[in-house]
């Protein structure tokens, strides 16, 4: 590997590790992305970066600029209503002066960042792709790196996964989930359906359960979005048989969900 000149060129070309302890037998073979490898041990440093330089380039985010976003809850539960009460607030903050709201789910350049994502999945493997799954937050990510992928190979079955409790995306009723990071509780105004293959729901307790044995039998540290990722890969995986490959994303570490009960005994 080079050395990068700086803390931005150190972003992306994650390694990618095979499942082996979690997998049942007879499933197709299933790799990882292992995005906490990005500096700041999340998969978001490639759409902050894009966003971030795009706005740069046309002058919305002037030198000294303060960059205003929405993250994660503070209750450890993700509904409808306090999605939309952050991006209200982070709306608001951004009329100071000097404030540029990157406002990610209505922000086109955040699907630009996702783009290298799907090339080096191609280039690691060798062009061997079967499926990609990934979850739902913004939906930036799987449209990004999918679309990457198709322009190689077409036939690349791409799932969508979203929290059980949640599930807009499969036209069921909003509700509230513990997996951060997605089921925002409304369509994702960049959801782009036709992209899609199928969509498969996955539980908050699923994701942990998977997260817990990541940790436990795969030595792989993340989230419950990543366990939620892997649960659903393992369901492709049982359908498509040995011969194939499924991919999906270690989104971030499990550092950041020290502070939740996932990790907690």
């Amino acid at each position: 590997m080079k050395v990068s000149g700086n803390i931005l060129d150190s972003i992306g070309n994650t390694p990618l590790v095979e499942l082996r302890k979690v997998v049942p037998p007879n499933c197709a073979r299933i790799v990882a992305k292992l995005e906490w490898a990005n500096p700041t041990g999340s998969m978001k440093d490639r759409m902050a970066k894009a966003v971030i330089e795009h706005a740069e380039a046309d002058g919305r985010l002037p030198p000294g600029g303060t960059v205003v976003e929405y993250v994660r809850s503070n209750d450890k539960r993700t509904t409808e209503k306090l999605i939309k009460e952050m991006i209200e607030t982070s709306r608001v903050i951004s009329q100071r002066p000097g404030h540029w709201w990157e406002d990610q789910l209505n922000n086109r350049d955040a699907i630009t960042g996702y783009y290298p994502l799907g090339e080096e999945i191609w280039n690691q493997l060798d062009g061997k792709v079967d499926a990609f799954v990934q979850v739902v937050g913004t939906a930036h990510s799987l449209h990004g790196a999918s679309k990457s992928l198709r322009k190689h190979e077409p036939d690349v079955h791409v799932t969508a996964v979203e929290p059980g409790e949640s599930a807009v995306l499969s036209g069921k009723p909003t509700g509230s989930h513990g997996i951060e990071g997605i089921g925002i509780g409304f369509i994702p105004p960049l959801w782009e359906p036709d992209q899609v293959d199928e969509i498969l729901t996955v539980t908050t307790e699923e994701a942990k359960t998977m997260a817990q044995r990541l940790a436990r039998e795969e030595g792989l540290f993340a989230g419950t979005s990543s366990g939620a990722n892997v649960v659903a890969a393992i369901r492709v995986a049982e359908r498509l048989g040995p011969h194939a490959t499924v991919v999906t994303i270690m989104v971030d570490s499990g550092l950041r969900y020290l502070s939740t009960d996932l990790y907690r005994q």
